[in-house]
């Protein structure tokens, strides 16, 4: 399950249940600031679609939504191999969701 979409708990909640002990699983949430993300959103055309108003509320919501039970990487100055460097550090150091279900916040 990996992918440029917002995951629900439930569905992260099926995966861990099908999952079980056959493998670990990791949550990750790239948390670049509004400006940016905001940016990004410009150099790939989207910004009359995705205003700055929106990408700020959906911001919020994602910090929000993923409170608690994922790692969260400001990748606002790091290149993509940085991000994917720490992102690799971070998965073969920490111990994944070893949770059953996740919590509510």
């Amino acid at each position: 399950m990996e992918g440029n979409g917002l995951y629900s708990r439930e569905q992260v909640n099926g995966v861990l249940k099908a999952v079980g002990s056959l493998a670990t699983v990791y949550h990750v949430t790239l948390d670049a600031t509004l400006e940016v993300a905001t940016e990004r959103v410009r150099q790939r055309g989207d910004l009359e679609r995705h205003p700055p108003d929106f990408v700020s509320g959906w911001l919020e919501f994602i910090k929000e939504h993923h409170y608690s039970w994922t790692h969260m990487i400001d990748n606002s100055t790091q290149t993509p191999e940085e991000t994917l460097e720490e992102i690799f550090q971070y998965i073969t150091t920490a111990p994944g969701l070893l949770i059953e279900h996740l919590p509510d916040r």
